[in-house]
């Protein structure tokens, strides 16, 4: 696989002793997304993003942008990372101010 992968900008990191390169990456799609509804089931985790489009006191319009579905192993071990990376975020700039908004209009569905 290593010969024929894609030169250039490819990622590098090194992760539990072992070389992970990343390839593609331009090729991959970027989005920015300031809404997040979850979804789980026994199977799998379901990300929908999204862009908060309109509000008012009834009604949230949101634009789907992109889904992301991974296994609870998987989706265990990115909120491990992402939970790390906050702290490290905050350690360096100081505490994300939590929005007692955003907590009251979670949504968390299961399937």
């Amino acid at each position: 696989m290593a010969e024929n992968a894609p030169r250039g900008r490819n990622t590098r990191v090194r992760l539990h002793g072992k070389e992970i390169v990343q390839i593609g990456r331009e090729e991959a799609p970027t989005f920015y997304a300031n809404n997040v509804l979850l979804q789980s089931s026994v199977w799998d985790v379901k990300l929908n993003f999204g862009l908060l489009v309109d509000s008012d006191d009834e009604t949230v319009t949101v634009q789907s942008i992109a889904s992301v579905i991974l296994s609870p192993q998987h989706a265990k071990a990115v909120s491990e990372i992402l939970n790390t990376q906050i702290a490290h975020y905050e350690a360096t700039y100081g505490l994300i101010p939590s929005d007692a908004r955003a907590k009251e209009a979670s949504n968390v569905e299961g399937e």
